[in-house]
């Protein structure tokens, strides 16, 4: 397997774990969102720096992530007075938070887009009050995320990312 793929792989199968472990919060992003933003609700960002931008990197490693990430970080004032390996660190960390992200924003988009051509489809504008729209916004995300086991990496770029 080339490099570049497994790189793709691990960001994916990171995606779809963080999406896993945090159904209820996205399912309720989902519905909140209504189709129109696809802004992520409730904590989602700070227990998304946690489990994924929060990491450390040896610097092999690091070189690495910087030599394929797709949405490397620029912002050097994330690393600003560090010595060079935790600046390093610092910048792979973030620029591999920036691919899984991508890739979760895209599914996220998917989903409300979805959701939203259901609502259309069925009449009604607006999500009810007997929980229906929360069950298809489950039975979205479940099919989606069932779908993406399944699905090699590099056909997940091309269908989900943005």
């Amino acid at each position: 397997m080339d490099t570049n793929r497994a790189y793709d792989e691990q960001t994916t199968e990171d995606a779809v774990i963080f999406m896993e472990d945090n159904q209820d919060i996205f399912v309720e992003s989902i519905i909140e969102d209504n189709g129109d933003n696809y802004r992520w609700q409730g904590n989602l960002c700070d227990i998304f720096h946690e489990s994924i931008t929060d990491e450390c990197y040896d610097p092999e490693e690091a070189v690495f992530v910087l030599g394929y990430c797709n949405e490397k970080e620029t912002d050097s004032g994330l690393w600003e007075g560090q010595d060079p390996e935790d600046a390093i660190s610092t910048q792979a960390a973030f620029s591999y938070a920036n691919d899984v992200r991508t890739i979760i924003n895209g599914f996220f988009k998917g989903i409300c887009d979805e959701l939203s051509q259901w609502k259309e489809d069925n009449k009604y504008g607006v999500f009810d009050d007997d929980g229906e729209d929360e069950k298809k916004a489950v039975e979205i995300f479940n099919n989606t995320m069932k779908t993406l086991k399944n699905t090699p990496a590099q056909m997940q770029g091309v269908v989900f990312k943005n």
